[in-house]
């Protein structure tokens, strides 16, 4: 997971870039590869924000986020953390992108891409 901070911002704001390499162990419906990964990754954005959410909801950073962020603005982190705020808020997660790559198909037959 590698997150992209925004600059000249006085509490985090950042980004989530997630890559996962896949394997399709069983095939239980036909769906095409590219439908198949994108709901993949539908489904990985989803529960990533949900986690994210839950986290702010409890003020717990529980994607470890903000460590990164303090380390280069320890005196706003200081200053957010006076003012009893979290420092992390619902709108510090501007974006979720994710990249499923499906390496494996076991034995199951796919359209094969020619690039």
């Amino acid at each position: 997971m590698k997150v992209k901070y925004k600059k000249g911002t006085t509490t985090p704001k950042f980004s989530l870039e997630v890559s996962v390499p896949a394997d399709l162990i069983e095939k239980i419906k036909d769906i095409p590869e590219p439908k198949l990964t994108k709901l993949i990754e539908d489904d990985i954005r989803r529960k990533i924000t949900s986690i994210y959410k839950r986290g702010v909801k409890n003020k717990t950073d529980l994607l470890n986020v903000g460590e990164k962020w303090y380390r280069k603005h320890p005196k706003q982190y200081t200053e957010l953390k006076k003012s009893n705020g979290f420092y992390l808020d619902k709108d510090s997660l501007t974006n979720v992108k994710v990249k499923v790559q499906i390496f494996h198909f076991n034995s199951y037959k796919y359209e094969q891409r020619f690039d």
